[in-house]
Parts: structure tokens; C-alpha cells; sequence
């Protein structure tokens, strides 16, 4: 109910849903938090992004970050590698741009690690999402070398993925440059 009322602006409704879903993945758990407690708290995040309440989106990405980083015993995953990127994204729409640099960059790697343990290719959307973002965030800093590099790192990856094809994200790739 939550994410159905973010996706049609009904903000309010969809923070209490959250909230309600919090609580009862807490009670469930026996008070101990877990990564459906994690990921809601992401999810509360991403509808203060959507308000423009960028320090509360911030504040809800790191304690979701905490959660899971003790779940995962501070191990590579997927999940924290998302909560990093978000945190990063939170910092850019703060304009606290030399930390949005570093939790992308954090993120960047930690999904290159993670495909490298699980066998996986290189070449995939979530790398060349980080590499988007890694060249957005350059670009608002002002340093174009480097923005011009990721976005031709991503346009490249995507170019790869979807085999040179038509395709939304290789546009996309495109308009970075």
C-alpha cells in the first residue's frame, strides 16, 4: 500500500503505511530489526526524496544503512551496495556533493566486488547505474573530464548490455554525454 501511494503523490498515506509495516516487522522479529525492517526504512526514504525532504530521506537511507551493514556483518551486499547509492543520491540532492562523490564511489565498488565473488559480468545495469551517477555528480561538481569519463564508461556498458540495440538506458547514456 505504501509504494502504490508514493507512485500516485499520496505521501502521507504512504509514510503511514510505512510507519504501520515498521512496526510490525518489529514486533515480528521480537524487537530485533531485519532486512524487510531495513528495507522499509528505504522505502520511507525514498518518499521524503520524492517530497524534497532531502535531510529526512538521509536520515531514514542511514539508519537503513546501519541495519543492514549489522545484518551482514559489514560484508559486501547487494542491499547495502543500493543503500550506499541512495545515500549518495540524498547528499547530491543536498548539494553536499563531495559526499554524494564518496557513497557513489562506495557503492561503485562494492558492486564490482560483488560480481567479481559471484561470478557475474561486469557488464550489468546496476554498474552502469553507479557509472551514471558517478558522471552526474562529477558534472555538478564541475569537474568535466572526469563526468565525460563515466558517462562514456556507462554508454559503453549499456551499449554492451542491450547489445547495441534501441534501448531507454542507452539513450540515456547518450544525453549524459
Amino acid at each position: 500500500f505504501g509504494k502504490v501511494s508514493d507512485k500516485l503523490g499520496d505521501y502521507e498515506q504512504a509514510l503511514d503505511s510505512y510507519h504501520k509495516s515498521l512496526d510490525m516487522y518489529k514486533r515480528l522479529a521480537g524487537n530485533a530489526e531485519s532486512e524487510e525492517y531495513a528495507y522499509v526504512l528505504s522505502n520511507i526514504a525514498h518518499t521524503y526524496d520524492n517530497m524534497g525532504q532531502y535531510e529526512k530521506a538521509l536520515e531514514c537511507n542511514m539508519s537503513s544503512l546501519s541495519v543492514y551493514e549489522r545484518l551482514h556483518k559489514r560484508r559486501d551486499h547487494v542491499d547495502t551496495a543500493t543503500i550506499l547509492n541512495n545515500v549518495g543520491l540524498a547528499y547530491q540532492n543536498m548539494r553536499e556533493l563531495e559526499k554524494a562523490l564518496d557513497f557513489y564511489l562506495q557503492s561503485f565498488e562494492m558492486k564490482k566486488r560483488i560480481c567479481r565473488d559471484e561470478g557475474k559480468s561486469l557488464a550489468n545495469q546496476d554498474l552502469a547505474m553507479a557509472l551514471t551517477n558517478l558522471g552526474a555528480v562529477c558534472n555538478f561538481m564541475g569537474n568535466f573530464p572526469t563526468a565525460l569519463d563515466y558517462a562514456r564508461q556507462a554508454l559503453d556498458m549499456n551499449k554492451a548490455i542491450y547489445d547495441g540495440a534501441n534501448h531507454i538506458d542507452v539513450a540515456n547514456s547518450y544525453n549524459s554525454l
